[in-house]
């Protein structure tokens, strides 16, 4: 590896303790509530149960697709590419914060139901503009560090993954934008 390399592991590392240990920016509840949105609503709120077909495409599949790719079939991003998917990350994530104020009007909703949409839409929101943001630091790191073919296809397992449920959760926010909006326009 190097230095490079260990000096990126050594950042990441610091990171991920501040994502754990740090008050301020800890994300660890918002993976719990994004989790929550993979459970089945039930509105008595007894034995809620997590959605089987959810975690297979919100979960697995991602996960399996994009390790297929890249140590099956052995693709691994070019610097062009990874370039090109830094700039559509930060357009998806000014889009998305964009989006953001517009649901957060919705917020104060009487409905229970529409509330609770809104609450998982905005979560998933949160959840794709986190996604972005990894995949661009992780692309901009591949395009700044020399080759090395196990740390290439990490960095592509990973970019792909994210990429994949980014474009998940983007189709879930759609529709539920869809739901949410087209009720306030049958009231």
């Amino acid at each position: 590896m190097t230095w490079y390399q260990i000096l990126f592991l050594v950042l990441i590392s610091f990171f991920l303790l501040l994502m754990l240990f740090n008050p301020k920016i800890r994300l660890f509840s918002l993976i719990v509530k994004q989790w929550k949105v993979f459970v089945k609503y039930n509105p008595d709120k007894v034995q809620q149960k997590i959605s089987i077909i959810d975690m297979i495409s919100f979960i697995i599949a991602p996960v399996l697709i994009s390790s297929i790719l890249v140590w099956g079939f052995a693709f691994i991003f070019t610097v062009d590419v990874a370039s090109l998917l830094v700039t559509v990350f930060s357009i998806i994530f000014t889009v998305l914060f964009g989006f953001i104020s517009v649901l957060v009007g919705k917020a104060s909703s009487s409905n229970k139901i529409e509330k609770q949409l809104v609450s998982e839409t905005f979560t998933s929101i949160v959840s794709a503009m986190l996604l972005a943001i990894i995949s661009a630091i992780l692309l901009i790191v591949y395009v700044s560090t020399s080759r090395n073919a196990i740390f290439d296809r990490v960095i592509s397992n990973i970019v792909i993954w994210f990429s994949i449920e980014s474009l998940l959760l983007l189709l879930m926010i759609t529709k539920r934008s869809y739901v949410i909006f087209s009720k306030a326009n049958d009231e």
